[in-house]
């Protein structure tokens, strides 16, 4: 068996489940007459794509070992295939930030973008190989920041999802004369869901 499958296996797991518990809370939104604003759909599917990434590109590896290839080959082909990924989606997630955030990137935002770009180059070397053989710890370890940097950023906005609108999000930490682009949307809070389940339960009872 390649070395490293049982690992990946594993996060492919936990990476599917975070895509079906984001979800899971855009349902929540939806079931209690809450829209999606261009805000919380960019959210969204950062979640659904980031996941759904870490899921494939876990199972790569495994499925190229059913070919019969030489195990420094699959990690070769593994972390080009996820180069080229970690490469280009950081570009197009930027432009999609900028057309739903304006303003300058956040601190946080920032850290965020520059160790993607550091797990792309650690991905690129492990294909090359440059002065070792190309192995699965160089491998599995963007595929891990990925999906923490997608949990992350799902419990830092919960809030946006919960309890605030986009506009209140967009005016934290921005200039008073700041004019978000989202249309007010009505609030929706936890005590809202807790009073919704409590009546679902209560009508089934």
């Amino acid at each position: 068996m390649l070395n490293g499958c049982d690992y990946l296996l594993r996060l492919s797991i936990l990476a599917v489940s975070f895509v079906g518990w984001s979800a899971i809370v855009v349902t929540l939104r939806r079931a209690l007459g809450a829209e999606l604003s261009a805000l919380h759909m960019y959210f969204v599917r950062f979640f659904i794509e980031a996941g759904l990434a870490v899921a494939a590109f876990g199972l790569m590896p495994g499925a190229l070992s059913l070919t019969g290839l030489a195990d420094t080959t699959i990690w070769r082909l593994s972390s080009a295939a996820a180069a080229l990924m970690f490469s280009a989606y950081p570009v197009s997630l930027y432009r999609r930030r900028r057309s739903v955030m304006p303003g300058p990137m956040q601190p946080h935002a920032r850290v965020a973008y520059a160790c993607t770009i550091m797990a792309a180059l650690a991905l690129w070397v492990n294909t090359v190989g440059l002065g070792f053989r190309p192995n699965v710890a160089a491998y599995a370890l963007p595929l891990t920041w990925l999906l923490v940097l997608g949990g992350w950023v799902f419990v830092r906005n919960l809030v946006l999802f919960f309890n605030e609108t986009p506009a209140q999000v967009l005016h934290q930490g921005e200039s008073p004369h700041y004019r978000s682009p989202f249309p007010s949307a009505p609030t929706v809070g936890m005590n809202a869901i807790l009073r919704r389940f409590a009546a679902t339960r209560s009508r089934a009872m």
